[in-house]
């Protein structure tokens, strides 16, 4: 029977802080939490990894329930198995503003499920990374205010982001707000201008784990995941 013995991956840069019959928890830098879940019951996925429009959909409408925006979603083919790879976007209540990023890989099988998580906090000064790249798409053109004809902007008025065409990314959901959306920063294409901002971190850790990921012998002899 498969068990949390049956996954590893690299845990470079991580401490193990806490460890549970089924999940395990280990502390890096910059208050980034990695874990592991093992769930010992039939996966709750929607359909076949296969089919990641109907996957997307599905994990869309829970983060907007939820208060969350789905940046990514993307299947994996590893070299024994399929996974599901995802980042999520959530306020930060407990420091009063920011955001969190958690990623995660999601490896299901017919009758258990692994997933490894990774959380990342957003420290202040909060919204640099938005407010660089939108200067800087304003500055170039890339994007433009959607004012009437006979309204002038006001230099000292705050102008929402659903104002701003361009800056938000399609397919725009309408239940999640247009702070918490997923916007033109959040492109992978700025992580190296913004090393430390904990998109790129999130980013970061999932790309060495994904290349990391052994299975044992038990895991890669049980029934994969069809639907």
């Amino acid at each position: 029977m498969p068990s949390l013995e049956s996954l590893t991956f690299d845990t470079l840069g991580f401490s193990l802080v806490h460890e549970e019959a089924n999940a395990r928890f280990w502390a890096g830098g910059s208050d980034d939490v990695l874990s592991l879940n093992f769930f010992p019951l039939p996966p709750d996925l929607p359909t076949d990894l296969a089919n990641t429009i109907a996957i997307r959909s599905a994990y869309a409408g829970l983060a907007a329930v939820a208060g969350h925006a789905l940046l990514e979603l993307a299947r994996l083919d590893l070299s024994s198995a399929r996974a599901l790879r995802v980042i999520f976007k959530q306020p930060q209540a407990a420091s009063g503003g920011g955001r969190i990023y958690v990623g995660s890989i999601t490896l299901p099988f017919r009758d258990l499920s692994f997933v490894i998580k990774v959380t990342c906090p957003e420290h202040p000064p909060f919204g640099v990374r938005e407010a660089i790249v939108l200067d800087q798409l304003m500055r170039s053109g890339e994007l433009q205010l959607l004012l009437p004809p006979d309204e002038t902007p006001d230099p000292l008025q705050v102008i929402g982001l659903d104002r701003i065409a361009g800056w938000l990314v399609e397919p725009i959901d309408p239940n999640v707000p247009p702070h918490l959306a997923h916007n033109r920063s959040d492109d992978q294409s700025f992580d190296d201008a913004f090393p430390s901002h904990p998109l790129t971190r999130t980013r970061r850790y999932l790309d060495r784990l994904q290349s990391s990921i052994s299975l044992g012998d038990d895991l890669q002899a049980a029934p994969r995941f069809e639907r």
